[in-house]
């Protein structure tokens, strides 16, 4: 591909009123930010409930600063495991009523990371048939992506249309799962997982 094509896709994305750019934030909050010198409602961060500007976390994360530096410059693999980690996975999984609980960096790593290992065929003998709503989160489908797996997509949210997907497909692998949002992130559409549980059971496939 030329730069030439490249260019031409930027100019046609520019036609579509699709071709996206960063603009300089002049002043954030969780609730309202500056660009341009004009003030704007802010309904695109994910801080929901304005902790970052809280008072008491920003004194914690001073504390952390002066304790812990800037960064750990490590994976907690190697040699950052440091015990306020502990401690939070510790309270997170009593909280949870679970053996252990596992803190990352972003939503998006979470379902990357824990989907490529859930997957992996190395580990279930064959690759798994998934089954995954259209509408699922970009990071969704990149960890399916990354365990190489081949997605079977249903409508979104047509409990009838993944029906008809298991029964023409189940036979096909002794292992099966069924992957959706519970709160679609970017439409805010509900699943109806009780329906969704008791397909899970009728076909035997982990949701």
């Amino acid at each position: 591909m030329s730069k030439d094509s490249y260019k031409q896709l930027c100019i046609d994305l520019l036609k579509k009123q699709r071709l996206r750019k960063m603009q300089t934030v002049e002043h954030l909050r969780s609730a309202r930010l500056v660009i341009n010198d004009r003030s704007f409602v802010n309904f695109s961060s994910n801080d929901y409930l304005g902790l970052s500007d809280h008072a008491k976390v920003k004194q914690r994360s001073k504390q952390w600063i002066d304790k812990w530096g800037a960064g750990l410059c490590a994976s907690r693999l190697l040699c950052a495991n440091i015990e306020p980690f502990v401690a939070i996975e510790k309270k997170i999984s009593r909280g949870k009523k679970t053996q252990s609980a596992l803190i990352l960096n972003s939503g998006f790593q979470a379902n990357v990371s824990i989907l490529s290992a859930i997957l992996d065929r190395s580990v279930l003998g064959e690759s798994p048939l998934v089954f995954c709503d259209r509408l699922n989160h970009a990071s969704l489908h990149a960890g399916c992506a990354m365990a190489n797996i081949h997605q079977i997509r249903y409508r979104h949210n047509d409990m009838n249309h993944l029906q008809d997907l298991l029964k023409k497909n189940r036979h096909k692998s002794k292992n099966a799962f069924i992957i959706t949002e519970s709160v679609f992130s970017m439409d805010g559409d509900v699943v109806d997982l009780g329906s969704l549980v008791q397909i899970g059971k009728k076909y035997n496939a982990k949701i």
